[in-house]
């Protein structure tokens, strides 16, 4: 009996050792496997290729143009009509009557052109049957004319159709981040890629109702599966996604990978577009730079 029990004992070590040695092979043979992480660098590569934008030329207004055509060029830029006290900039005030009589204030933005950077400049008009035919500066000065911004006449995207716009993690509000960071992953600069408190969780859930429904992937395995992987659930691809997130955190900082979470999350589609990034996401849906 003795020698049954000891031989018993000494096969179930052998098979232990055996599995331990054929699990150590597969995630070697795995991580080898794993792409290099260069699509996380920020250079022209798919991942992080913006679209080619094309504008008109800047537009001059004079004394003698139409309120209408003003009316029509603010609309297109996106300019806000407020009804009381002084425009900020992007916001205009007009107080005219039905026959096109009355004054106007608009607080141009500033923008750029070659050789010329256009600062925020607020103007007064004074309109007479529908028609320019005063120009005034902040100081009262008249002047003959003033310049808005140029507009966005096409955007040429790749075949996916994508569009982001990169920020540093520094511009993304700080409410935003902690919203990120307590709806995706509470831990996760105190993590090193993966949670095995929410691997257990998720693997004794998914065991319990024999799926995959139930996920435990953190930021930085979000990141991951973005970049690398498919979407495909399946056990395969969450040990690859776990072994890229190791490997990522190995070679970038928190914040770092941080910021390309928050430059790279899908956001939705607007149009035929996919949205990707916060600040892309917030001109989209709110008109306005993240950081507002």
């Amino acid at each position: 009996m003795k020698k049954f029990f000891l031989a018993f004992t000494l096969m179930i070590l052998i098979l232990v050792h055996i599995g331990i040695g054929v699990g150590v092979g597969f995630i070697i043979g795995y991580w080898r496997g794993l792409p290099p992480l260069d699509p996380l660098e920020y250079k022209e590569t798919s991942s992080w290729k913006l679209p080619s934008k094309v504008y008109s030329d800047v537009c001059e207004v004079k004394r003698g143009d139409t309120i209408e055509f003003l009316l029509d060029k603010l609309k297109r830029l996106e300019y806000v009509r407020v009804k009381r006290g002084t425009p900020r900039i992007g916001q205009f005030i007009l107080k005219a009557n039905e026959r096109g009589f009355g004054d106007m204030m608009i607080y141009l933005r500033e923008f750029e052109y070659p050789h010329w950077v256009h600062k925020p400049q607020l103007v007064r008009l004074r309109i007479e049957d529908g028609v320019i035919t005063d120009i005034k500066d902040e100081k009262g000065r008249r002047i003959e004319s003033f310049f808005i911004e140029p507009e966005l006449i096409a955007e040429l995207y790749s075949p996916e159709g994508t569009d982001r716009e990169l920020i540093h993690l520094t511009e993304v509000p700080d409410d935003l981040v902690k919203a990120f960071l307590a709806i995706e992953d509470n831990k996760f600069y105190e993590h090193w890629g993966i949670s095995i408190k929410r691997i257990l969780g998720a693997l004794y859930y998914n065991l319990r109702t024999w799926s995959l429904r139930q996920g435990a992937s953190t930021i930085t395995q979000q990141l991951a599966r973005n970049l690398f992987l498919t979407p495909k659930r399946s056990w395969r691809r969450k040990i690859k996604e776990a072994l890229m997130a190791i490997k990522i955190e190995m070679r970038f900082s928190k914040d770092e990978i941080l910021e390309r979470y928050l430059n790279f999350i899908d956001l939705g589609r607007y149009g035929s577009r996919e949205v990707y990034g916060v600040q892309q996401a917030a001109k989209y849906y709110f008109r306005k730079p993240v950081w507002e």
